[in-house]
Formats: C-alpha cells, structure tokens, sequence
C-alpha cells in the first residue's frame, strides 16, 4: 500500500479533490466551488492555500482544507482567521485504516505549521457529516472550543416539521404568506437583476460593503449549477429581505439573510422564509437543514454579543435538533498562547461580572 500527500501545485489536486467529494457523503463545506470562495472571501489575510489530499495507491481517501493566514506579522492556519473544517475521512475505510490516515491528516497539518511558523490553528468538525461521537481533535492537542448547532431532520414527515416550530412562528408564518409574495430562485429560474437585488440590501443592511463583490457573482454561478436558491421576499413589486441557502449532495445550509431596514413592517419576514426553504428541501428529498450555530452565553472561547443570542433563540424557533458543534485550537507558539488565553479570561470574567 502506498500513500501519497499531494498539494495544490499537483496537476492531480483538483481532480483528485472532486473525485473524493463525489465518491463521499460530504456538505457544502469540502466542495470544490466552497473553497474557491472561501479564497475570495478571505483575500486580505490569505497567503497561501497549503490543503492536501491524501492518496492511498490511486484513489483519494482523505481531504484537509487548510489556508495559511497572516495578521500581525504571526501566521495561522485559519479561514478569515476563523475557525476552518477539519479533514475529512473516507468512510469506504475500515476503522483500522480511517484512524492511520486520520493520524497522518494530523501529522501533516503539525508538519506543515512548523515549515510555515504557524502560531494558532483553528479548526471545526462538520456537524452533518462529521461522525465523531467526541470532539476528536482533543486527541491531537487541541483545545476545545465547541459550540452547538441546530439540525432539522427533513426526513420527517412536513406535518412533523409543523408541529416541531415554536407555537408563535405558526401564525407569524401564516401571516407572512398572506402579506407577502415568495419568490424562490433556483437552477430553473435565475435572475441575476434579482441577485443584484439581493447584494444590494446586503449592503444596505449592514451599512457597508462586508465582503468582495465577487463573492456575490460566485454565489450566482453556485445558484446557476444548483448549489444553492435564493429566497426574496416580496411586497408588491418591493424585494423587502433575501435568504441564501446553500446545498450540497443531501444537506443544506442556512446562509445568509438581509432585509430592508427602511421597510416598516408588523409581520417578521424571515420565518416565512425560512419555512419556505424547509418545504423546498424537503420536496427535493433533501436530508438534513442546518440551521445555524448556537451559543447561549459566554464561553472560555466564544463571546456573543446580544445581538448573537437573540438570532440563536431566533434559529431555535424551527425545531430540529441541538447537536455538538465540534471546534478546536491548537497553539504552536507559547507566547501567543498565554496572550490569547489571558484575553478571553478577562472578556470571560467581564461576561461574569456584567450579569
């Protein structure tokens, strides 16, 4: 048995990339199109793209995104100095093999931050796909900074999904359908002036340009080829909000959203929305919705505005399940660690304080 690490300067990378997202059961977070993106989102702290494959004889078997970052003359293996997805192992494996090349994942990303004086890694176990009962980067020396998520099962049956929302959504959803007009744009039907519509209240409703335009026209191309609709919200003919979701084999993600906020409006416009995307994806025979991440107060490593809390309680109103969301940081630089770890203490101990 032979076992191959390629890189992204391999004339074999990219195939061998898409060869394994469509041999596995992997979401939107290993595809192809999903990394392209991530480069252009993260272009002013991005280096170098330093992810791998992992070759066994000729057939791929394992995945590792990983961009090398910079801020502060320090180098991380991060994405928008975020956390990124941990690699991801065949399961056509058997136990035996799938922790060998898990091992060698880890090896490799150690290897790697040392060649490239990395300080900090930061990674994330995909909630929908991941498999790990554990958080299992703590068997690599990384410490834990897991959160929460919401998964909505769409195999269920939509009456079962009805009766799973909170009590006060049913009828702020029925309201919204009477009110406004739906408009859900997928592969069939794309409209780029309502794309453009849709990235112009983005703007309007952060007050600033948040990210490069050309992410804009990415999610385009990804609502073209299938890999996401775009879901507008109308009252006559006024676009009042947008929600982007996005798709991948038998999973789905909530996105984005942005409304009007010079609309004023009795009704909320993202729980019909929302709802909306739910009855899609469950007429296309997709599985699972991830909602989004949950927080629900301060943590060692994670800090929520209030604002955060309110769209967590917010997400939790769709039913579904709270599943670990599994994150870790690993240091390599013992300075940089005692520096990050006294800052969250103290903005821990303000948390405590301020309640």
């Amino acid at each position: 048995m032979s076992i191959y690490v390629i890189y992204p300067d391999d004339s074999n990378f990219k195939t061998l990339w898409q060869s394994f997202v469509e041999r596995n059961n992997v979401s939107w977070r290993y595809s192809p199109e999903r990394m392209e993106y991530e480069k252009v989102y993260c272009h002013k702290t991005l280096i170098q793209d330093c992810s791998f494959v992992i070759k066994k004889d000729d057939l791929p078997v394992a995945i590792c995104p990983l961009f090398l970052e910079e801020q502060n003359e320090h180098h991380f293996f991060s994405s928008d100095l975020g956390y990124q997805t941990a690699p991801f192992i065949s399961s056509c494996l058997s136990e035996k093999q799938r922790k060998k090349i898990e091992r060698l994942c880890f090896e490799e990303i150690d290897k790697l931050a040392k060649k490239n004086g990395v300080v900090k890694c930061m990674r994330q176990i995909d909630p929908v796909i991941g498999g790990y009962s554990y958080n299992v980067l703590t068997k690599y020396g990384y410490l834990d900074a897991s959160l929460q998520t919401v998964i909505v099962d769409l195999r269920n049956e939509i009456k079962s999904l009805w009766s799973t929302l909170r009590k006060s959504f049913k009828s702020l959803i029925n309201n919204g359908k009477e009110n406004f007009n739906i408009l859900i744009m997928d592969s069939e039907n794309p409209d780029y002036e309502i794309h453009e519509a849709y990235r112009k209240l983005h703007h309007k409703t952060s007050g600033r340009i948040t990210r490069p335009l050309k992410t804009f026209d990415m999610q385009f191309e990804d609502l073209k080829n299938d890999r996401a609709i775009l879901i507008g919200l109308k009252e006559k003919e006024r676009f009042v909000a947008f929600s982007y979701f996005s798709h991948y084999q038998n999973s789905v993600y909530y996105g984005s959203s942005s409304d009007d906020p010079d609309y004023e409006s009795k009704i909320p416009l993202e729980h019909c929305i929302i709802w909306a995307a739910i009855e899609y994806y469950k007429k296309r025979g997709f599985s699972f919705f991830e909602v989004g991440v949950q927080q629900f107060r301060t943590q060692f490593f994670d800090h929520p505005s209030q604002k955060d809390l309110n769209i967590c309680f917010f997400k939790r109103g769709f039913g579904g399940k709270i599943i670990p969301f599994y994150r870790g940081i690993k240091y390599y630089d013992t300075e940089v660690m005692k520096q990050d770890l006294e800052c969250n203490m103290n903005r821990l101990l303000r948390a405590h304080q301020d309640e």
